[in-house]
């Protein structure tokens, strides 16, 4: 199988507050599961449409700030009953901020 990750990954787990970009749709809760500068895994109890973009917060553990970014559904799976998985892969947020990510995924690894 070939690798087509751009960049390295890591275990980060961390609170994430999503919704649908640019609608008044509800906010829903889920976590990270790893991280990397282009992207990140969620998982959670919602089903997450791909190709969806989405508005997330996200909380790094210790950090008062949360960290905004807009995301892309790049993929998203049902991994057992009301448990899901979606990688998203970033197409809004502030090199700051992805590095405070990136540097909390190095930390927490």
């Amino acid at each position: 199988m070939v690798e087509r990750r751009q960049f390295v990954r890591y275990s980060a787990f961390m609170d994430v507050l999503y919704k649908p970009a640019s609608t008044h749709a509800p906010i829903f809760r889920c976590r990270s599961r790893d991280v990397s500068q282009g992207g990140l895994r969620l998982y959670g109890d919602q089903d997450i449409g791909m190709g969806q973009m989405l508005e997330l917060e996200l909380k790094i553990p210790g950090d008062s700030s949360p960290v905004s970014a807009v995301g892309k559904v790049v993929w998203s799976k049902k991994t057992r009953a009301y448990c899901y998985e979606a990688g998203i892969q970033f197409e809004g947020i502030t090199m700051y901020d992805r590095n405070r990510l990136v540097s909390y995924g190095m930390t927490a690894a």
